[in-house]
This record gives structure tokens, C-alpha cells and sequence, in this order.
């Protein structure tokens, strides 16, 4: 299951002079292809449609590119696919959800010097990696660029290199060896942002307002819109320049080609060809077949630990996978830095093996430029409460056609009126607020180390269900200290562990082997490496020189004791650890007497294997040492008989038959604020699992130390070292070895163990479960697991995953290389590194703090609760405007008039109350604790449903009553109709009421009593919603905390009160407004106060009774 799918060889179909390399196939990343051929008469067609459309038809194509290539190109039969000039592809999703992407392919001419077979090569680059025609098959597959070749015949061409015609023809079939990130177009990416349905909208929008001289709003939603598309591009061009800037590289390169030396640029180079190391960036991933260097792998690692490589040995087949695992020691990354090279007779130069996005640093970037598509809840929702408000805008627009043909009015301004309600329904300023709420939360946790490339995901923040944490260096410190060792006298026995401060006291195979089986290196008297063995070698009190005089020129190390003898021993030949074999070794002279002796170090399992003198309790002992938290390095050793000769090149030669000489014991401190993050985490009701690769015994006894909830009793699930079968084992048992037995975990007692222990299972035991059981029987196995031990990287972003499709939000942490998958497939990742984990992981801790996950979670709740209060309030807005509106233009019909709120009265709404009171509510700070509750996880949840209708009832109803107050003054109201009978027909019978229009010029019906009360107390409705909306939500602050919204909004209700208790007439002609008695001024007061509490009282009970209410029922 989770076997990397590179390793799948194919023979080429064509050949270049037969020197075309065999190709290494991986399987292809797309869901479907069609072929397409070119066509000047269709593309004529489409520019002629799209002109004709004005531009419809080329936005449209933006949004779905598919509709493009299905006009402007002639589909083919699939049996063509070999003709076509473009393919279709489709990446992911289906219906109107799917993605496709055009790919052009290639069909390269060849020159008139080149002798090529009469099969073409054709090709297409998709996700920054070819495919090819297979003539075989009749189908496109995708190839790497990369060897596979058997590391003998390597060894042999190491010194002749390859002939320039087969660079030739690897150039053609590869390309150039680099990792190209497209510079978008500027243009470009300023179209396409505007193609996006919310600009459309809004461009649509701002012309209907120009039309109707509603210019001011239209002038600051443009400016708006263009400062926030200016920002996108920036941001955008800006992530892609870092980027490009991390993949930068200008070097040249000594290679061999036809025995010749060659001074070639990175580009250059390609798979097969022999290069010479020197100091400085790997520019691809070289196998060293002669001589050694040192490279810092800090980039992939996170760590600036320079790492001993030495030239590969053997004759094993060499392909991508072989020399990343079993060549681990002899494997230049690309990325990484050659820091020093080794000064002997033998000049380090190595083979490429991969080239451009095939490295390892290619494939990781490819996953930041073609991530998996995550889907977001919150924008399909907000698409969905969109689709309705569209309803409602077509149905107003179609009413209001209506009513202006019955009305009388001209076609087109009552045209233009209708689709100004469709702007009024839909509100064109939502994404701007939308958008802020998350420019918020950002620059908040940008203020707190932490930083984000992935905007959408910190909404996701606020829904997670589970979040899981590397062990190593996450929840533990980054480093193991050195605690003692164990001779083989004292497994069996009870005595204590033996301390470091006593090294006198380790045994002198056991120190020797100390202090020469490690992967160290020393320049200019500071030894450099692995934090482990640089504690290992400290409790030794050696000392080491890596760069011998020319007199002891066959030692690639020396180590000195600092003893009184000064004895001193020779480093012949390392073998570095191999995580097949679970081993490291080394072959040392002790210089003064010419003695030879080969030393082992490992895992106690591999040891045993090897060894002759295992004690017979040792795998009991060091599963005991493992519960105790304690991580064991076995040591083994052999003296060299100098009369029987040995291959020290042959591996399996040198470490077999060794004598067992004890254990080495580590310990992994917690962080001291591990456990109280947890608890943070306990307290807000999120899942915690432990993903590491680390021993289980040792990962259950830290999630103990921590206090993890998990059932009391935990077993240990892994494969039978001798059967293969999945067996388990209580941890409490493993101690006592009376009792501590493995039993079989299979389908007949799964779930008996199931309901008495939470499980902690190896990757081998997962791998094994599936294969046997299928992914329903693990995901159930998966839900009462918290711990994952013994796992690669791969099955990292496995188990993330499944935990994913289980229905949890999965956040997870972790600090290096190994980590990077886990943290992509993760709806959530946080980096605590500053390495290629923080270039692919959404989050990045500055401070590199476990703490800042709670810190997330919290932001993450804030943001999206801040979302559904500013989505909620710009719903209620354009509902409470349209009401207004449509009720001011029915009353119009029934007086055969046409009756609209002001431009002005539109202005003042739109920008002085609701653009500022939702943007400035957003600026509310998170809670600063995290409780057992959470924020909805849909726009379609009880509680947020319930709010909004509840609020546009309550809003009906008291837009009734204030209609009903007026209609019955009949001291001073007249109505419109009145008014008509009175100024048209000289119907007096109407009142004396209607005669105060004859002050006012009513050619166009600017004014009149309905309109003056309606916005007047209506628009005192969005003051009302803001203080409803914001007051009291768990995830954030209280809302007098946001002084901005506090100051705004006590502005917004002085100023608006002010306007409707005014009886100066002062600004009754800026909004067309007709003087009203005081009295009746005061009533709407006392509606306005009513509603308000009626408002808070219900956003009180759907937020905070219902919700509960509804647990309770469940």
C-alpha cells in the first residue's frame, strides 16, 4: 500500500541510434485525457463569439476552460491520441465542479543529421513532468527523469562518463535540469482575478450605479475593489517570487563526457552523467561513487548537521528509491550544501540520478505548485445562501419590470431600476468584508510568529476535530541525552543503569565502539553531526581528527583516548546506518599494534541477528527499557584475525559474527509545555494522535507522561518478526515476562481487544491490516488508535488521510522533512521548522513553539466565527434594503408613481453605517482561552439559520408596526395616494394633510411621508443587527474589547438617532425627507429600543439555547 510508485520500468518505444535510456514510468496523475487538434476556423469562430458576447464568453472560459478547447479546437477520436496537438485533461472534480487544464503537445521534427527510428516521440508536459506516447499500449504515460542502471557498470563508465550523442538524446527526452516556476503575467493574473464571479458582480454593480448617478458608492467600491484585486496580484506575485527565489540557482559543474573534463552549467546536466562533487549547493540528486565530502542537509532536515558521504559500494541495481534507502550515506540531495571535500587519492565525483522536478526537492515543490484540492465548507456554503439571494434579486428585478410597464415609466430606466435591485439583493461589498475578517486574523497571528501562505485554511482552524503531533522534537525535546549504557554482565541482572559521569566505568569495547560507530566529523577541533552521537561520543572523552596528516592518509578519521596511554585508533571503512538492515558499522586499527576490529551498532533487534552472543532475555529487556521511555542503541564486536583475510568493502563480510556487548540507553525529555498545551487542546474537545517513528513502547510512555486520554489498558499491535502475522500485547505486560506474551490480532478477537485497549500500532501492522482486512477494518482500528509508531513519511500522510475521510478536520504539527506530507494532506499544517516543512505546511511558527497551537485554534475559531457574523450581517443587509426598497416601489404601483429611496439615503446606508460597522466588527479579537465549545461548521447549522430568520421576522414585523403607526396619524399623514387625489384631480376631500407638498417640487415624487418614515427607522434596523449580531459569541472577545467597532458604533447611534429625532428640518433636503411631528419621532424611538432587545434576545437563544439544546437531544 504504501510501496512508492516510481519503481515501474519500461523499455522505450523508440530509440535514438539505439542509445535512448530505459525510462522508469510512474503512474499517471490525471483522471481523464481527450485529444484535440487545432483549428483556425473554430478559434475564428470563438473570438467572433466572445466579441459578439462582450467578453461573456471569454470570462466564462476562465471559470471553465474546458468550454475554450471545446469551441475553439476539433475533437478527435481516442484512437488519434497520437495526432492530437492539444490534450484536455481532466485533474480532479466532476460535474460543474470538475477542473481540466489544456496541454500542448509536442511533436518534436527531428534535424536532417539525427538517425532516428521511424516511431515518433510525442509528448506533453502536465504538473511539470512528461508523458509519452506509448505506440504499445496506444496511451500517454508519464516518465522520469531519472536512471536505472546496475551500480557495477556505473562503477565502470565512472571514468569515461557518457558520449555526447547520448547527452544529446537524454537532453531531448528530459529537458533542462531545473525547477521552473512560471513568472505569472501581471496582465494575466490581474484578468483572471477579475474573470472571478464576485468582480463580474461587481463591475456589473458599479455601471448599474453610474447609470443611475448613484456615483460617490460606486467611486468607493471601485476604489475598493481595485486596491483588494491590487493587493491579490501583489500577494500573489509576491509568494511567487519567494518561491522562485528558493529554487534559484546559477552554478557550473566539472562532469566527464567521452573521458574529456567538461565545465558544464546546472542546466546541463543530465541523468547517467558523471559530475565532480565540489563545495558548494547540490544542483541534483548525485550517487558519490568515488571519494567523500561532507554536506550540510540543513534545508531537508531543518538542522545544520553536516553529514559524513562516502562512494557507494556494491553491485546492486541503482534507481531513485535504491539510492534514497540503501545508499543513504552515498546520496547528495539536491538542495543540500557540500561543505567540505575529503583531500585523498581518490577524487569524489558521483553519478546524476535524478534531474529537475524528478529530485526530491523538485517533487516537493511540485506539491506546493499542484497541492490536493481541499474543500471548504464555508465558501460551497456561502455560494449556496448567494444562489438564494439571486432568487430573491431575479424575482425583485422581475417585480420591478412589472411594476414600471404598469407605472408607465420609459423602458430603460425601468430597466436600469429593476437591475439596481438585483445589486441591492446581492450585496457586491461581501467578499470585501469576507476577506477582511481574514486580513485580520493574519496580521494577528503574523504579530505572534506565526505565518500563513494559505488564507482559506485558517478558517479551517476553527473547525478541527483532531490534531495530530510528531513526537520527536514536536512534543519532546529536539535532542536525545545520553544516560548510560548496559553491558552484556548486567541485562540479565537488576542492577542500575550505569551513569555517564562515570565513563570510566563503560566497558572499553563498548567505549570504543562509542566512540568510533557514528557518522561524525570534526573541523577545526568542533565535532559536527547528529546531537545523539555527539552525546555518545562526549561520555566516551575521546577525542577525533577527521583530516589526518599524509602519513596516516589511509584513515578517513582518527580518534585519540585521553587516557595516559593516548591510545589511538585508525577509521578504515563505515558503512552508515541503513535503515534496512536497522545497522551502522566500522571498521578501526588501533595504530600502534596493527590490530583490527569491527564494530556494530544498531537497533537490539538487528543486533541479535547478527550477533552470537545475544543474551537470551534481550528482547524482553529492551521492551522493558522502551515502557521506561528509554530508546536502546545494542553494540556488537570482533576482533579481525590478520591471518584470514576480509573484504572491509563487503558489508554483509564485516558485521557478520560479532559478540553482543550491551546497550546504550537515551532518553527523549517532554517539553515542559507539551502537557499544557495538550490539556488546552482536552479543554476545547479536539482528538490528539501521536504520528512518530519512533519505538511504540517509548511513544505510549510519553503519551502517559503527558496524560493522553486513552483507556487505561494500551496494547501494542505490530507483525510477527517470525510468522508475518499481526499480533499484540498489553504494554502493562511487558515488564513481566512471566505474562508478557504476544497474541495473535486478528477478526476473531479484533473486537474483544478493541473494547478492552486503545491501541498503538506500527506502520508494518497497518500496512499488514490492509492488506489482509481492507480499509473498513482499519478505519475502525484507526478511531481507537492514538498512537502511530514505526511509520515512514509516507504513512504519515496516509493516516492523515484516512483520518480525514473518518470525518475528522485533521490539523497536524510536526518539525522536519519527514513530516512534509502529512503536513500538506493535513487541513491544517504547522511547521515548526524553518526548512522545506515550512515552505509546503499552511502555518509556520517563527518561534518554532508548540504553544502556538493552541494559539491557532483559538485565531482559527475567532476567524470563523467573525466569518459567519459578517456573512450573516451582509445577508440581513441587502434583505432589510431590498424590503425598503420594494415596499416604497409597491406602494408607488398602487399610486400609479414610481417611489425610491435617494441617492443619498442609498449612500448613507451603504457607507456610512453598514461598510463600516462590518468591517470594523470584524477587528474583534479571540477569546483568550479555548472551551468545550465550537463554531458551527456549516452556514446552514441550526443556530445560524435560526438567527438569520428569526431576525428578518422580527424585522417584518416591526416595519409593519412602524407602517402602522403612520397610517394612523391623522393629525398630519398623508398618504401617497391622498396626495395624488389632491395636487392632480383638486380633490379636497383628501385633507388638509396633503397640503404641505405644495412646498416641495414632486415632478419626479422625490419626497413623500413613506419614504421619510421608512428610512428613518428602517436604516436604524443595520445599527440594531450589528449590536444583535456581536453580543456575546464564545470564540471571541467581548465586542467593547474592539475599540474601533465600540467608537464606530456608538458614532453610527448618535448620529442616526440624532437624524430621526430632529425636528430642525436641518437635513431633510440632503434626504429627501418630509418634516414629521416629534411625537411621532419618539414612537419610533420606542419601536427602535424594542426591536433591539427583541433582536439581542433572540441572537442570545439561537446561538446559545438551541445549540444546547440540541446536544442535549443528541
Amino acid at each position: 500500500m504504501m510501496k512508492s510508485l516510481r519503481e515501474h520500468l519500461l523499455v522505450p518505444i523508440d530509440d535514438l541510434a539505439g542509445q535512448r535510456v530505459q525510462l522508469v514510468y510512474a503512474p499517471n496523475e490525471h483522471l481523464q485525457m481527450l485529444p484535440f487538434a487545432f483549428s483556425h476556423l473554430r478559434m475564428t469562430v470563438y473570438c467572433l463569439l466572445s466579441f459578439l458576447s462582450c467578453g461573456t464568453l471569454l470570462i466564462i472560459s476562465v471559470w471553465y476552460p474546458v468550454i475554450f478547447t471545446r469551441i475553439a479546437r476539433v475533437a478527435l477520436p481516442y484512437s488519434s491520441l497520437s495526432d492530437a496537438d492539444v490534450m484536455l485533461i481532466h485533474v480532479h472534480g466532476d460535474g460543474v465542479r470538475a477542473h481540466w487544464v489544456e496541454c500542448r503537445v509536442h511533436h518534436p521534427v527531428p534535424d536532417n543529421g539525427d538517425y532516428r527510428t521511424k516511431v515518433p516521440w510525442v509528448w506533453f508536459e502536465f504538473k511539470k513532468q512528461r508523458y509519452v506516447y506509448d505506440y504499445e499500449r496506444g496511451e500517454f504515460r508519464r516518465y522520469l527523469a531519472t536512471i536505472r542502471q546496475k551500480l557495477s557498470k556505473l562503477q565502470k563508465h565512472s571514468d569515461a562518463g557518457l558520449d555526447e550523442h547520448v547527452v544529446k538524446t537524454r537532453r531531448e527526452l528530459f529537458g533542462a535540469n531545473r525547477i521552473t516556476i512560471d513568472k505569472p503575467s501581471v496582465l494575466e493574473l490581474l484578468f483572471i482575478k477579475i474573470a472571478h464571479p464576485f468582480y463580474v458582480f461587481q463591475i456589473f454593480s458599479i455601471v448599474i450605479w453610474l447609470l443611475q448617478s448613484y456615483t460617490k458608492y460606486a467611486i468607493v467600491i471601485l476604489s475598493m475593489s481595485v486596491a483588494s484585486l491590487g493587493y491579490e496580484v501583489y500577494s500573489e506575485v509576491s509568494n511567487n517570487n519567494r518561491l522562485r527565489s528558493l529554487v534559484l540557482s546559477d552554478r557550473h559543474f566539472e562532469v566527464l563526457r567521452s573521458s574529456r573534463t567538461l565545465r558544464v552549467h546546472e542546466t546541463e546536466l543530465v541523468p547517467g552523467d558523471i559530475a565532480f562533487v565540489s563545495e558548494g549547493p547540490v544542483c541534483a540528486d548525485i550517487l558519490l561513487l568515488s571519494g567523500g565530502c561532507t554536506a550540510d542537509e540543513a534545508s531537508l532536515t531543518g538542522e545544520a548537521i553536516p553529514v559524513n558521504k562516502e562512494s557507494a559500494v556494491g553491485t546492486d541495481w541503482i534507481t531513485d528509491i535504491m539510492a534514497r534507502e540503501k545508499f543513504k550515506a552515498s546520496f547528495l540531495h539536491t538542495g543540500s550544501t557540500v561543505t567540505r571535500v575529503f583531500n585523498n587519492d581518490k577524487v569524489c565525483k558521483g553519478v546524476v540520478i535524478n534531474t529537475g522536478f524528478s529530485t526530491g526537492k523538485g517533487e516537493l515543490f511540485r506539491s506546493i505548485l499542484f497541492p490536493k484540492p481541499i474543500t471548504f465548507e464555508f465558501e460551497r456554503d456561502s455560494y449556496r445562501y448567494l444562489a438564494i439571494l439571486w432568487i430573491v434579486a431575479i424575482a425583485a428585478f422581475i417585480k420591478q419590470l412589472v411594476a414600471g410597464f404598469h407605472v408607465g415609466t420609459p423602458f430603460v430606466a425601468t430597466l436600469v431600476t429593476s437591475l439596481s435591485l438585483i445589486t441591492v439583493a446581492v450585496p457586491p461589498a461581501l467578499p470585501l468584508v469576507l476577506t477582511s475578517g481574514i486580513g485580520f486574523s493574519m496580521h494577528r497571528l503574523h504579530q505572534r510568529g506565526i505565518f500563513c501562505i494559505d488564507s482559506q485554511r485558517v478558517n479551517s482552524c476553527g473547525q478541527l476535530s483532531c490534531f495530530c503531533f510528531d513526537k520527536t522534537g514536536t512534543l519532546t525535546k529536539e535532542h536525545l541525552s545520553f544516560v548510560g549504557v548496559v553491558s552484556t554482565n548486567h541485562i540479565s541482572s537488576t542492577e542500575q543503569v550505569l551513569d555517564t559521569t562515570h565513563s570510566l566505568e563503560i566497558m572499553s569495547g563498548i567505549r570504543l565502539a562509542m566512540a568510533t560507530c557514528h557518522g561524525l566529523s570534526e573541523h577545526r577541533g568542533v565535532v559536527h553531526g547528529y546531537p545523539l552521537e555527539i552525546e555518545m561520543f562526549k561520555a566516551t572523552h575521546y577525542s577525533m581528527d577527521c583530516c589526518p596528516d599524509s602519513s596516516n592518509a589511509g584513515y578517513s578519521a582518527i580518534v585519540t583516548s585521553t587516557d595516559l596511554k593516548a591510545t589511538r585508533y585508525g577509521i578504515i571503512k563505515q558503512f552508515a546506518f541503513d535503515a534496512a538492515y536497522q545497522r551502522s558499522s566500522v571498521v578501526v586499527e588501533e595504530i600502534a599494534t596493527s590490530k583490527r576490529f569491527v564494530f556494530v551498532k544498531g537497533s537490539p533487534e538487528a543486533m541479535s541477528a547478527i550477533s552470537v552472543t545475544t543474551p537470551p532475555d534481550l528482547k524482553q529487556k529492551t521492551l522493558s527499557y522502551s515502557s521506561d521511555g528509554y530508546y536502546c542503541i545494542g553494540f556488537g564486536m570482533k576482533e579481525l584475525d590478520s591471518n584470514i583475510p576480509i573484504n572491509v568493502n563487503n558489508r554483509e563480510e564485516v558485521e557478520r559474527a560479532v559478540k553482543f556487548e550491551g546497550l546504550a540507553l537515551f532518553k527523549n525529555e517532554l517539553k515542559p509545555e507539551a502537557k499544557r498545551m495538550l490539556d488546552a487542546l482536552y479543554v476545547a474537545d479536539i482528538d490528539v494522535r501521536v504520528i512518530t517513528g519512533d519505538n511504540a513502547l517509548t511513544a505510549v510512555h510519553a503519551c502517559r507522561e503527558l496524560e493522553m486520554k486513552m483507556k487505561r489498558k494500551m496494547a501494542v499491535v505490530d507483525v510477527d518478526e517470525h510468522t508475518g502475522s499481526t499480533v499484540f500485547m498489553s504494554v502493562d505486560d511487558v515488564k513481566k515476562s512471566d505474562v508478557g506474551q504476544w497474541s495473535s490480532f486478528n477478526l476473531n478477537n479484533m473486537n474483544i481487544v478493541l473494547a478492552e485497549y486503545d491501541l498503538a500500532i506500527t506502520g508494518a501492522a497497518l500496512d499488514k491490516l490492509q492488506y489482509d482486512y481492507g480499509t473498513d477494518t482499519v478505519h475502525k482500528i484507526i478511531q481507537q488508535t492514538p498512537v502511530f509508531a514505526r511509520v515512514r513519511p509516507q504513512q504519515k500522510s496516509w493516516i492523515v488521510e484516512q483520518l480525514i475521510s473518518l470525518g475528522f478536520v485533521v490539523g497536524m504539527c510536526g518539525d522536519g522533512t519527514n513530516d512534509c506530507g502529512a503536513l500538506k494532506a493535513a487541513h491544517v499544517g504547522l511547521a515548526l521548522s524553518s526548512a522545506e516543512a515550512s515552505i509546503v505546511a499552511p502555518f509556520t511558527s517563527k518561534a518554532k513553539a508548540i504553544t502556538d497551537v493552541p494559539v491557532l485554534i483559538r485565531e482559527g475559531r475567532c476567524a470563523l466565527a467573525t466569518s459567519f457574523l459578517g456573512f450573516k450581517y451582509m445577508v440581513l443587509y441587502p434583505i432589510i434594503q431590498l424590503g425598503m426598497a420594494s415596499v416604497l416601489a409597491q406602494i408607488g404601483v398602487w399610486a400609479g408613481v414610481d417611489i425610491q429611496l435617494s441617492d443619498m439615503q442609498y449612500f448613507w446606508d451603504d457607507l456610512a453605517i453598514v461598510l463600516a460597522l462590518a468591517v470594523c466588527m470584524l477587528y474583534t479579537s479571540p477569546s483568550k482561552s479555548l472551551s468545550n465549545e465550537k463554531p458551527p461548521s456549516t452556514l446552514f447549522s441550526l443556530e445560524v439559520v435560526a438567527s438569520i430568520i428569526g431576525h428578518i421576522v422580527i424585522f417584518a414585523v416591526f416595519f409593519a408596526l412602524a407602517f402602522v403607526l403612520m397610517t394612523r396619524e391623522k393629525e398630519w399623514y398623508c398618504s401617497i395616494n391622498d396626495w395624488f387625489a389632491y395636487m392632480k384631480n383638486g380633490d379636497v376631500s383628501a385633507g388638509s394633510n396633503c397640503a404641505v407638498f405644495k412646498a416641495y417640487n414632486l415632478e419626479k415624487m422625490q419626497f413623500s411621508y413613506e419614504d421619510t418614515v421608512v428610512w428613518l427607522f428602517v436604516h436604524l434596523q443595520y445599527i440594531v443587527a450589528a449590536v444583535a449580531l456581536n453580543v456575546k459569541n464564545p470564540f471571541r472577545l467581548p465586542f467593547y474589547s474592539n475599540r474601533i467597532f465600540t467608537i464606530v458604533l456608538i458614532e453610527e447611534l448618535v448620529v442616526n438617532l440624532w437624524l430621526l429625532l430632529d425636528s430642525s428640518n436641518a437635513v431633510n433636503d440632503i434626504f429627501q425627507l418630509l418634516p414629521i411631528p416629534v411625537s411621532f419621532r419618539w414612537k419610533l424611538l420606542g419601536l427602535f429600543v424594542g426591536e433591539l432587545v427583541v433582536c439581542v434576545s433572540w441572537e442570545l437563544i439561537a446561538t446559545r439555547v438551541l445549540p444546547k439544546w440540541r446536544r442535549q437531544r443528541q
